[in-house]
């Protein structure tokens, strides 16, 4: 869900920029419902050969597509079957990244998408494809999700009813790779500070719902597990104080919506600058640093998820409703980045406070071959009076077990980081 809300802008600068056109979606029957009721998008084809990558799926997808004689094909995720299989379908404008070697033998636009620019969330990422056509990524992204209609169930319409009378949290446990879940027992404490004050929602797919009951029992919670559309949760989001919620569908639904999102950012490989909520937020991190280099998929510490404290997340959801819901996008990628980069200064001046906010290290902390220290630290900034050869070459390894390798930068002790990288990386 995520990943397709997130498409959104591009699909939404293209109905507004080019008239009469018709935007279809390959997609899955899962996320086909939000796709449908978006008024931006003409229509889905149902993508049966991904969950098969069956050879026979392939064909009669590859044929539907070619028969339907589309003008312009937009990669947003640039595999190389699907950029071969609308290659075979002959369509004319086949735009996709100028980076990634094996599908682009089969773009004829290819642009850079500029994947590892600090400022770039994955919706800009997405919205860099519209250079093919001259058409200007916007300043900040429109998702157009508030004008989806949809008739309301007589059981969503009356807690619709009840979120008016209380304010309403809604809590999304459920998470998605690279991640790694909070304990239940944690979510329980939560709840049961929350409801003093919040009417707490649970939501979750049918796949979660009985970790999600484990988290009710016995507690004041509406728990809504495998009981809601896509369609009815964006009528609840619209309602809501906010959402808690690691990076998942409905976190980035909320965000899109204008609902505010207290973020659960455990991670270092999950990054808020790329991946979290485009929109009003406040991030909960740990509160200490994990020095491990960071793998979810195969974590055995899980430190920084036992970091998450209870406290912080409940401070977040009382501050949340004092922040203004139109703060610029400049603003509030500034605010990501804080959360999202590991800076190290190897300068002899003391940066912490031009740094503040940011994880920061000096070269007294490095407790470890250089290179090991920048790659366990997923280190992304290193201050340096001087810049070299060697240094440039550090970055080259680096990127190929982090996904920001470390960006050099000389930084003045007055300026202020998050200052300095708008100001470097805008000259693009």
């Amino acid at each position: 869900m995520g990943d397709v809300i997130l498409t959104f802008p591009l699909a939404h600068e293209l109905k507004k920029n080019i008239s009469g056109s018709e935007i279809y979606y390959l997609c899955s029957n899962y996320t086909k419902e939000l796709i449908e009721a978006h008024p931006d998008i003409t229509g889905t084809i149902n993508d049966n050969y991904r969950g098969t990558k069956s050879i026979k799926e392939y064909c009669k997808l590859l044929r539907k597509v070619r028969n339907m004689r589309f003008d312009a094909v937009f990669h947003c995720y640039n595999e190389i079957d699907y950029a071969l299989m609308m290659f075979l379908a002959l369509i004319p404008y086949r735009i996709g990244d100028s980076s990634k070697l094996a599908p682009k033998l089969f773009h004829n636009f290819k642009v850079n998408q500029d994947f590892r620019n600090f400022l770039n969330h994955e919706t800009d990422i997405n919205s860099n494809l519209l250079k093919a056509l001259k058409i200007p990524r916007p300043e900040k992204a429109e998702f157009n999700l508030s004008e989806i209609k949809a008739a309301l169930k007589s059981d969503i319409s009356k807690l619709i009813l009840t979120m008016k009378k209380k304010k309403t949290v809604i809590i999304h446990p459920g998470m998605i790779n690279g991640n790694l879940p909070w304990e239940n027992e944690k979510y329980r404490e939560l709840i049961e500070l929350l409801q003093k004050d919040y009417q707490v929602f649970l939501t979750g797919g049918k796949s979660e719902i009985a970790n999600n009951k484990n988290i009710s029992t016995g507690l004041q919670v509406i728990d809504l597990s495998g009981a809601t559309s896509m369609l009815d949760l964006l009528q609840l989001l619209k309602e809501a104080h906010c959402i808690i919620s690691v990076n998942t569908g409905p976190m980035h639904m909320a965000a899109a919506l204008g609902t505010p999102v207290v973020l659960l950012s455990p991670t270092k490989w999950i990054k808020p600058n790329r991946w979290g909520p485009y929109g009003v937020s406040l991030i909960v991190e740990p509160s200490k640093i994990c020095k491990t280099r960071c793998n979810p998929y195969n974590c055995k510490t899980r430190f920084c998820v036992e970091d998450l404290l209870v406290e912080d997340v409940v401070d977040a959801v009382q501050k949340i409703g004092e922040l203004n819901k139109k703060s610029d996008i400049a603003t509030i990628k500034k605010y990501m980045l804080k959360f999202s980069l590991n800076v190290l200064n190897l300068t002899t001046e003391d940066l912490s406070g031009a740094c503040s906010g940011f994880t920061y290290f000096n070269s007294a902390d490095i407790d470890s071959n250089f290179l090991y220290f920048i790659i366990n630290n997923d280190i992304n900034i290193i201050i340096k009076n001087n810049i070299t050869f060697f240094d440039r070459l550090i970055r080259q390894i680096a990127a190929t077990a982090i996904y920001y390798p470390p960006l050099f930068v000389n930084l003045k002790k007055t300026e202020k980081l998050e200052d300095k990288l708008f100001s470097y990386l805008q000259k693009d």
